[in-house]
């Protein structure tokens, strides 16, 4: 008998071997184990059927929210097909039907939020350095921690690298000593690497409550970059190279929204882009 408890402890050593970062693996064990506390350990695994799929999504339902449970069946359904593909003993793996969710529109910090920040009592000069920083350069949180300074760029590796591939952010003069701060602050701390980048996201989510953007998340200065570079650019590709984006069918949600609004939400930067235009 090979039950689900083996079957996801030699998958994950199979996603180890070909690659997968630990966060993947990691956030694949969270998914792994809200299965087997619905199917259990010993539940073998020739015999799964659709309804115990349908079991798994039932039993989730108003526990967690519809992407969430997406997630863990998107996890299954990797685990079934390795068990078909690469195990071979599954002749056919039931067939998985996610849950249809409305599409999500990215939120971002519009002009006038930025200057709030900026103006803010509410946190330290060096915080605010921190997520300008962020909101120019379009780094994930955990890439600063992780690169390296190199003249005007900033380098992550692939192995660093969220998506594996080489990434090269172009930064300016008054980037690099906060750059360079927030990494001597994680290495002369006593604080693990997860409670380090929580502090940060923690800090940004007190100060948009205090500016009424109480709907914003540190991942949105990331967004907000995209926004701003495809309102500078008017070239979705562009933004997709820049944010190392393994796609462009990713970047495209930047490009659904109207200019007009863009341009309402960022004046100065309409402003600028216009002149550049009518000069050229």
């Amino acid at each position: 008998k090979y039950d689900l408890g083996k079957a996801v402890d030699d998958y994950q050593v199979y996603s180890k071997a070909n690659g997968n970062k630990e966060g993947t693996i990691s956030r694949a064990e969270y998914c792994f184990n809200n299965i087997k506390r619905v199917l259990g350990s010993t539940f073998p695994i020739n015999t799964i059927k659709v309804s115990d799929i349908e079991h798994i999504k039932q039993y989730f339902k108003g526990k967690l929210t519809d992407n969430g449970i997406n997630m863990i069946l998107s996890r299954m359904r990797s685990l079934l097909n390795w068990c078909r593909d690469v195990k071979q003993i599954l002749d056919v793996s039931p067939k998985i039907k996610f849950i249809r969710t409305a599409e999500k529109i990215p939120s971002y910090l519009r002009e006038n939020d930025m200057n709030a920040i900026i103006c803010s009592n509410e946190i330290e000069p060096f915080y605010k350095n921190v997520f300008r920083m962020y909101w120019e350069t379009g780094m994930r949180l955990r890439e600063v921690f992780v690169g390296t300074i190199e003249g005007d760029w900033f380098i992550v590796k692939p192995e660093d690298s969220k998506t594996g591939l080489y990434r090269e952010i172009a930064i300016q003069e008054h980037h690099k000593p906060v750059l360079m701060e927030l990494q001597k602050r994680l290495s002369s701390s006593t604080a693990t690497f997860r409670t380090a980048t929580g502090h940060y996201s923690k800090v940004f989510k007190r100060v948009v409550n205090k500016i009424s953007r109480g709907d914003l998340h540190f991942h949105n200065l990331r967004d907000t970059f995209a926004i701003m570079r495809y309102l500078e650019t008017r070239d979705i590709y562009q933004v997709s190279k820049e944010l190392g984006h393994t796609s462009v069918k990713v970047t495209e949600k930047y490009a659904k929204f109207r200019i007009s609004r863009l341009e309402q939400d960022f004046p100065i930067l309409a402003k600028e882009y216009h002149k550049k235009r009518d000069i050229n």
